[in-house]
C-alpha cells in the first residue's frame, strides 16, 4: 500500500476508533463499566459498529488491567493484540508494525 494511502487509512481507523470510544464512554456512564464486547454498543450507543478500514473486518476490543483497548490491525495487516504502532518503519519493512489503538481507562 502506498505511503499516502497508509496515512489516510490510519487516519480513518483513528476516526472510527474515536467514534467507538465515545460510544464505550456513553455505555460506561450508563452501566458503570466498560463494555466487554463491541456488540454491547450497537444500536443504543452507536448506530452501527464500524469495520476496520485496513481489512474490512470488525474493529477489536481487548480488556486490560487498566481498562480496555479498542484497535484496528493497522497497516501491517497483522493483529498484534492491541500493541501500539511502532514510531519508525523498521529497515526492510514497508510500514510500521503494530495496531492503531485507542486506550480507555477504567
Amino acid at each position: 500500500m502506498p505511503v499516502c494511502a497508509q496515512i489516510a487509512t490510519e487516519a480513518e481507523a483513528r476516526r472510527r476508533l474515536t467514534r467507538l470510544a465515545l460510544a464505550a464512554l456513553r455505555y460506561r456512564a450508563l452501566h458503570n463499566r466498560l463494555p466487554e464486547q463491541l456488540d454491547e454498543l450497537a444500536g443504543e450507543f452507536i448506530l452501527a459498529l464500524p469495520n476496520d478500514p485496513f481489512d474490512g473486518k470488525p474493529m477489536k476490543l481487548k480488556q486490560t488491567a487498566s481498562g480496555a483497548v479498542l484497535y484496528s490491525i493497522g497497516p501491517d495487516m497483522v493483529d498484534d493484540g492491541g500493541a501500539p504502532l511502532e514510531k519508525e518503519i523498521p529497515p526492510g519493512k514497508g510500514c510500521r508494525p503494530g495496531d492503531v489503538v485507542f486506550e480507555l481507562p477504567r
